[in-house]
């Protein structure tokens, strides 16, 4: 390690004016302008694309016509399909002679496509029609009343529905810890056909801005974080 005595000069190099630079910089930072620097910035493709909806639609769409452009017909009866095989498999590892003949699993028929249709337009109403319960919906009560569930489908089928319902086969579902395991497998197709539609139907802008969504929930799942510094942890 050198030492130097305080009155030895030492050649530090060209006399910069460093307090003219620093202050043309500070200049530059509060007027808020960006400087263009691209040194090592990778260089992009020329972006052609035509931004906008790439499917024709009536002048005046309604929302079921934009609806059914990414829930359609095909990826319901995938539900349906998917709906009646688990069911098979779970009433036939029932043992018959121990059901009562008011189970779900006696009573149980195949769902058909509309059916499936049917079941979604509730779950749909639901959203936007609250209840305190999910019986309120098919009330006799004045005050909770509402026509539409009762019109498309019975309480109890409904319900037998929703216990089997199912999106994907279970055969191909890989254990937590082995090879090629899938945390979402149980809606893996939904989620593939959606990302596929949205490619689709629409070509975004050259720029695109992503923004993050917290959902607070407090039940079991793997996606769950815990984030102290945030309002909603």
């Amino acid at each position: 390690m050198a030492v130097y005595d305080t009155d030895t000069e030492v050649d530090d190099g060209p006399d910069v004016d460093l307090v003219v630079d620093l202050d043309q910089d500070q200049q530059n930072h509060d007027s808020g302008e960006w400087q263009k620097n691209t040194n090592g910035f990778p260089k992009l493709p020329r972006f052609s694309a035509q931004p906008g909806i790439k499917v024709a639609l009536s002048d005046d769409p309604s929302p079921l016509e934009v609806y059914k452009l990414f829930i359609t017909d095909q990826l319901i009866n995938s539900w349906k399909i998917e709906t009646n095989r688990y069911a098979r498999a779970i009433i036939n590892s029932k043992d018959q002679q121990l059901l009562s003949n008011h189970s779900r699993f006696k009573l149980w028929k195949p769902v058909t496509l509309r059916g499936m249709w049917n079941f979604i337009s509730i779950c749909i109403h639901m959203g936007l029609d609250k209840k305190p319960t999910f019986h309120d919906y098919w009330t006799h009560h004045p005050v909770l009343h509402s026509s539409f569930a009762p019109k498309v489908m019975v309480r109890e089928r409904l319900l037998s529905i929703l216990v089997f319902l199912h999106i994907n086969y279970n055969a191909s579902f890989v254990p937590h810890g082995q090879p090629d395991h899938d945390p979402i497998q149980k809606i893996r197709p939904f989620v593939d056909h959606l990302n596929a539609k949205f490619k689709e139907l629409y070509q975004s802008q050259r720029e695109v801005c992503i923004d993050e969504a917290l959902v607070p929930f407090k039940g079991h799942s793997k996606f769950k974080v815990y984030m102290k510094d945030k309002l909603t942890k």
